[in-house]
């Protein structure tokens, strides 16, 4: 069996919290917790989810403290979860699955209108009022930061109406907002770009665009000055997908010899230019900012959706590389006054989940982006972390060990520094000859090992995260 196919492997064990037994030495500034989540179920007795995104959400807690790890983990107990395990099969919908409940059981959810999905297992943020994990669906799931108990969902109550937004939004320090879009499907779909503010009020409309047929867009762009949505000609017709019986994302289609549209949404007064450019579909951006009477964008992109159904788990426990090796770092070149997008190749070699210096330079000119690679097809999944250049397109550092597989390398800032590339990286990765999961911790300039802490366990590949920092431990406000 191929290493890399441990990773998707269901994870049914909550254990700690426990001390971690640490190789190398941590330094004793890095304290608070690194909190993630995950998809970690794949099945539920005899029914199985079919794509990676669908599985139930797993909580990740590791905390710092005089260079030693503490960690824990815990499932979310989302309503998905409760009801699977009451029920002992699959009982609502996902990404990529949909419940084995029979013809008539499918058509009276389409009568009832089904609740969307709660099952949180692609990012972690922080508001005012807590810690949240998020899906793709309006409902953020509080948890307990130190213990990972599941406080419930808590979703906005302003009066804005949605089924989809994103589990990425971006946070504004110097307006003290968080930027996100709701996506409404209806006769007259539209996106609503919405901000809220940091002190608990409620949000405001930035802007609602218009769309007929909506496209999958998994995260988006912001700078000092604009909200960047990047629309691929990955569409869905809302009508298919209000009486479709098939999964969410099994209703989109890829329309061949369309362009990817931009959005340049004027966080000011709200105003909308549409930029063309041509064809791409991205996951993930890397950075966006404002230069001149252009904004730029840089996607981790692919030249088609085919990696959608690559990510599947019948691929992904696969032989190939589900697509993975057709990324690119694109960067695009957005006029203010609109028109047409001039795009170029950033990097020359497959990325996925970027990060960056997000304290110091998200919305602004930079230079170091850390990301999972991929050596090659005979990879199997994503097995190494590089730190890039984006100004001159190099590889200016690399992690890699055989048969050792990467997950997002969160950057970690050194306190004080006014250094983009000064800190620590942080990563979830499996050691496939040893059959172990470890944190490990790099030093975000030169990619070498600082150490890292082995878990009980093997944990499965996941998403994203966030560094907490001990203060937020207490005052979760931004």
């Amino acid at each position: 069996m191929s290493a890399h196919r441990l990773g998707f492997r269901s994870l049914s064990e909550e254990v700690g919290p426990v001390d971690l037994p640490i190789t190398g030495k941590l330094p004793h500034w890095l304290d608070g917790a690194l909190l993630r989540t995950g998809p970690a179920l794949f099945e539920v007795e005899n029914s199985r989810y079919r794509h990676w995104f669908d599985g139930l959400a797993m909580l990740y807690r590791f905390a710092f403290q005089d260079g030693r790890v503490r960690y824990s983990n815990r499932f979310l107990r989302s309503r998905g979860f409760e009801a699977a395990r009451a029920q002992g099969r699959i009982v609502y919908g996902e990404f990529g699955s949909v419940p084995a409940i029979g013809i008539l059981g499918r058509i009276g959810r389409l009568i009832r209108d089904s609740e969307t999905s709660d099952n949180a297992n692609v990012n972690v943020v922080c508001r005012y009022d807590g810690v949240f994990a998020l899906t793709e669906t309006p409902t953020p799931m509080q948890f307990d930061p130190e213990t990972l108990e599941t406080i419930g969902s808590k979703p906005f109550r302003d009066g804005f109406e949605g089924q989809v937004t994103t589990a990425h939004p971006h946070t504004d320090a110097k307006r003290k907002v968080q930027v996100n879009y709701l996506l409404a499907f209806g006769r007259r779909s539209a996106i609503h770009v919405l901000e809220a503010p940091l002190d608990g009020c409620e949000r405001r409309m930035v802007a609602s665009v218009p769309v007929d047929q909506p496209c999958y867009m998994h995260s988006f762009g912001m700078t000092d000055r604009h909200v960047v949505l990047v629309e691929p000609p990955y569409r869905v017709s809302p009508l298919r997908l209000r009486f479709s019986l098939e999964p969410f994302i099994a209703s989109y289609r890829w329309h061949a010899g369309e362009g990817t549209r931009f959005r340049l949404v004027d966080r000011t007064d709200g105003s909308v230019v549409t930029v063309e450019g041509d064809p791409c579909f991205a996951f993930h951006q890397t950075n966006a900012f404002d230069d001149g009477d252009a904004v730029v964008i840089d996607l981790c992109a692919y030249p088609d959706a085919a990696i959608v159904e690559g990510l599947g788990l019948e691929r992904l426990r696969g032989p190939g590389t589900a697509g993975l090796t057709s990324s690119r770092l694109l960067r695009y070149r957005l006029p203010k006054s609109g028109g047409t997008a001039k795009v170029e190749e950033a990097f020359p070699e497959a990325v996925e989940l970027p990060r960056i210096n997000e304290g110091m330079v998200a919305g602004q000119r930079y230079r170091s982006m850390w990301a999972a690679s991929i050596r090659g097809a005979d990879s199997g999944f994503l097995d190494r972390i590089v730190r890039i250049d984006v100004e001159d397109g190099s590889r200016t550092a690399v992690w890699e060990r055989e048969d050792c597989f990467a997950g997002e390398p969160l950057f970690v800032p050194h306190p004080g520094s006014n250094r983009e590339a000064e800190g620590l990286i942080l990563s979830v990765i499996l050691d496939g000859a040893g059959e172990k999961s470890a944190l490990l911790v790099l030093d975000a300039e030169t990619l070498e090992e600082v150490g890292r802490a082995d878990l009980p366990h093997i944990v499965p590949f996941h998403f994203h995260g966030r560094h907490v920092k001990g203060p937020e431990l207490q005052d979760t406000t931004i």
